[in-house]
């Protein structure tokens, strides 16, 4: 079964200043009493193992990939602050593989930013 993802997180900003999840970011604010909260759509239709809800203080590292047609998509790998300085080696392999899938396999990639998040551990909740 796949289902296309609408997403609204919302946080305390001063514990989780990160708040991602599938697709592309639509809206983002300040709600009262120190949260904010995120929406996301995910417009490609997935099966929910694949759905993904991530909230914490994380470091970022950006930097962009032109794809053949044009189209700039927005690279960013989120980490634990202590590990920030171990994030050009990912970003470099993946604008590489989206090169490669591109030249390979004709594949553009579908969203506006491609997030990754690497911690040394996490919590799973179902």
């Amino acid at each position: 079964m796949l289902t296309k993802y609408t997403v609204k997180v919302t946080a305390c900003k001063q514990e989780c200043p990160v708040l991602l999840s599938n697709g592309n970011l639509c809206a983002q604010g300040d709600l009262e009493g120190g949260r904010h909260y995120a929406i996301f759509i995910d417009p490609f239709p997935k099966p929910t193992y694949l759905f993904a809800l991530v909230a914490g203080d994380l470091s970022m590292r950006e930097e962009t990939f032109v794809a053949k047609s044009g189209k700039t998509v927005d690279l960013r790998i989120y980490v634990q602050p202590p590990n920030a300085d171990r994030t050009a080696h990912a970003l470099e392999s993946l604008k590489l593989a989206m090169a490669w899938d591109e030249q390979r396999f004709g594949l553009e990639y579908d969203l506006e930013v491609f997030n990754i998040v690497a911690v040394d551990d996490f919590n799973m909740v179902s």
